[in-house]
């Protein structure tokens, strides 16, 4: 097995590098690893796993419609979005629908791209 750096692996107890998920499968076959260090490795793989899908559940949802704001905070939004659209950018904010229905009234377009204009039916 290729030495493996104390930047790169932690070393456990007895000394010997703690395998990573890129040379887990190097090491598996190693004797010179005890089942216990494989063993915390997978718990702690197993920890990360747990946590990302806790990430996955606790995200907010998508709203269902957003407002593109302007470059500063006293320029005009730019946009109104559907909330999936792929065009919208950074300085979006969700909102309600009542609030998209009321955007264009107050001067704001509707994205050319994702027309929520139509989604919301309200055509020109």
């Amino acid at each position: 097995m290729p030495a493996l750096s104390p930047q790169i692996a932690p070393y456990s107890r007895s000394g010997h590098p703690v395998p990573s998920s890129a040379t887990l499968r190097l090491c598996v076959n190693d004797s010179s690893l005890s089942r216990l260090d494989l063993l915390r490795f997978l718990e702690r793989a197993q920890e990360r796993e747990v946590e990302r899908q806790r990430g996955i559940r606790t995200r907010p949802p998508t709203p269902e419609w957003l407002i593109e704001l302007g470059l500063n905070r006293h320029a005009a939004p730019v946009y109104v979005h559907v909330g999936e659209c792929w065009n919208a950018g950074k300085r979006s904010r969700g909102i309600s629908r009542d609030q998209a229905r009321r955007a264009p009234a107050d001067g704001v377009k509707a994205c050319p791209q994702c027309q929520p204009d139509r989604a919301l039916g309200m055509l020109d």
